[in-house]
């Protein structure tokens, strides 16, 4: 299971290289350079095992059915509306989206990349990124490895 997490983590590396390439090749620039691109790289590999990797494969090994897989990818797309990637918070008007872009750890991801990309090394941001990605990684990992172990004994 760890060996295909790790290998989805890798396309996903390379994924989101080419898009990053492509946007630098249309006139994007990283405000941190190849140094900080490699680091947004980085944290959304790393996010993404965490989160959509570790969900995916759980729910696979609990109901080994590929159509209630599939129907997890479109949460992604909730996920990243529900941050502050598409509206800064300030012109946010509901109290309750407010907090749930809060309570979002997609908003603490997507903001340490985006300072990476457009202002520079929020070293803060990025920390917090890490520990999210961290808190995520020790609550979901051993919950797959104790699902693997109960379907494949």
């Amino acid at each position: 299971m760890l060996g295909r997490l790790l290998a989805d983590g890798a396309r996903l590396f390379i994924q989101g290289g080419a898009v990053l390439l492509l946007a630098i090749a249309l006139g994007a620039q990283v405000a941190t350079g190849f140094a900080g691109a490699l680091l947004i790289l980085l944290i959304g590999t790393l996010f993404g095992i965490v989160t959509f990797g570790v969900l995916t494969a759980n729910i696979a090994l609990k109901t080994k059915d590929p159509a209630a897989v599939q129907a997890v990818f479109p949460m992604s797309f909730l996920l990243i509306f529900l941050t502050t990637a598409y509206q800064p918070k300030a012109q946010v008007e509901s109290g309750v989206l407010r907090a749930i872009i809060d309570a979002n750890p997609t908003e603490y991801v997507l903001r340490a990349m985006r300072d990476l990309t457009l202002t520079g090394y929020d070293w803060d941001a990025i920390g917090l990124a890490f520990l999210v990605i961290l808190g995520l990684g020790l609550v979901g990992l051993p919950l797959t490895i104790r699902n693997y172990r109960a379907v494949y004994r």
